[in-house]
């Protein structure tokens, strides 16, 4: 499927992959994790960021894996609306995001169980509205910072009750051109914010003109079928917890 994909956009097969790899690891739930040993337990919790120049199918390939995800979002607010006639707009479940306050990411996390996931055409929308209006102050980088952990996270209002997630569940993913990559590193790499982050940088592939790119083959499994499957199987209130044979801890360290 990735595979069809990429070569329907025609693009590395990379700018589908990780997207849609941080996309599954929303799916999975706030509940799932990976034991590599019996001593390291990780969350299902991924920041990728894809470099590629301008102009190599960065946003089209992107935009597959999100109107997957939008599709599924819209369903699930419509499920909503028949269960809760008198819902407004800021009662509706929210999945994706791009560009937040962290009031805002806060708000919509607590009304989606702790989890989000953002989807970013340029990562650096994120990193650069982080503080943005903090007079200096780094709040939104320790939250963020705290974020890739999936740590509790508490907020204090002045005019309503505070609001606590227990637990947190936000997976990012977004591109970014090479010559930012410098910027980001400079700018945003004072905490080890950018350490946090998984950068892929692709290999180029040579054919960007419409008479190269496949056509989607018919029997190509639904990319929204396949992440409403994901949510599907991890809605459980138990731990779900994924085991690295020993095959695949030789493949990881390879």
């Amino acid at each position: 499927m990735v595979q069809a994909h990429s070569k329907a956009v025609g693009c590395p097969v990379e700018f589908i992959f990780f997207p849609l790899l941080t996309a599954i690891a929303y799916c999975t739930g706030i509940q799932s994790s990976v034991r590599v040993n019996p001593e390291w337990h990780e969350k299902m919790i991924l920041w990728f960021v894809v470099a590629a120049r301008k102009g190599g199918k960065k946003s089209p390939a992107l935009e597959r894996v999100k109107d997957a995800m939008a599709q599924i979002e819209t369903n699930r607010q419509a499920a909503h609306k028949t269960a809760h006639p008198d819902a407004t707009s800021r009662d509706l479940p929210q999945i994706l995001v791009e560009q937040f306050s962290f009031e805002e990411l806060h708000d919509i996390m607590k009304r989606n169980n702790g989890s989000v996931l953002g989807m970013f055409d340029e990562f650096l929308t994120l990193l650069n509205q982080l503080d943005l209006f903090k007079s200096g102050a780094s709040l939104d980088r320790k939250t963020l910072l705290s974020l890739n952990g999936g740590a509790k996270w508490s907020r204090n209002f002045k005019k309503s009750e505070p609001s606590n997630l227990p637990k947190t569940h936000a997976n990012f993913c977004g591109m970014i051109q090479p010559n930012y990559v410098a910027e980001m590193l400079e700018q945003h790499d004072s905490d080890g914010l950018v350490d946090r982050l998984l950068m892929v940088c692709p290999q180029e592939v040579s054919y960007y003109r419409e008479d190269y790119v496949t056509p989607m083959p018919e029997d190509t499994p639904s990319m929204k079928e396949l992440l409403q499957n994901c949510l599907t199987l991890h809605r459980q209130d138990d731990d779900v917890v994924y085991t690295f044979t020993d095959a695949g801890i030789d493949h990881l360290l390879q």
